[in-house]
């Protein structure tokens, strides 16, 4: 009988640590449902997260390829632009050594232009020496009219004198002949003297 309360006890200690060890294990359980529900709920976010990251990544993706595509057609533009650029340059370049080739010439041009001034300068002196010697000229030309003058005058008087010495002579001749005329008659003679 001694036995029995000391088995007792130790069936209360057993059943103490039992319960003890039953609500320990009965609390992890709790915890590491509890674990679980924020586990859950921790991977419900991280699931939504990756898919918001991938849709977006996606549309970035989807993005990207479009603008890539936009900037391979911008960028062919460009080399068309730029090789348009190029040859405008080429052209430009060419029309610039033809200016230059003409500015050339016109500098080779203009290197006769000091003589040319200086000509005309003495072209000038030589006109205005031409302008006095035309004046002298004119002087002369107007006395020689004069002097023309006086000897159309002189032939007139001459012409006439000419004319008035024609009739003497042909007068003469007409005395002449009445003077031959009884000498004509004679006949001897008649072969001296024409009729």
């Amino acid at each position: 009988m001694s036995k029995e309360p000391n088995e007792t006890e130790q069936d209360k200690n057993i059943h103490l640590v039992v319960d003890y060890v039953s609500g320990s294990l009965e609390d992890f359980g709790n915890e590491m449902r509890r674990v679980e529900v924020f586990g859950a709920q921790i991977a419900k976010r991280t699931q939504l997260f990756i898919r918001t990251s991938l849709t977006i990544l996606v549309a970035s993706s989807v993005m990207l390829v479009f603008m890539i595509q936009d900037m391979a057609m911008v960028m062919g533009d460009m080399l068309d632009n730029m090789n348009q650029m190029y040859s405008n340059f080429e052209k430009m370049s060419a029309d610039m050594e033809v200016m230059t080739a003409s500015v050339n010439d016109m500098r080779v041009s203009t290197d006769g232009m000091p003589v040319i001034s200086t000509s005309m300068v003495s072209m000038a002196d030589t006109m205005g020496g031409m302008t006095q010697s035309v004046g002298q000229m004119q002087g002369h030309l107007q006395a020689m009219q004069g002097d023309v003058g006086g000897i159309s005058g002189d032939v007139k008087q001459m012409s006439q004198r000419f004319t008035v010495m024609t009739q003497r002579v042909q007068h003469l001749g007409g005395n002449v002949n009445h003077m031959a005329h009884p000498m004509n008659n004679l006949g001897p003679l008649e072969g001296i003297f024409p009729p």
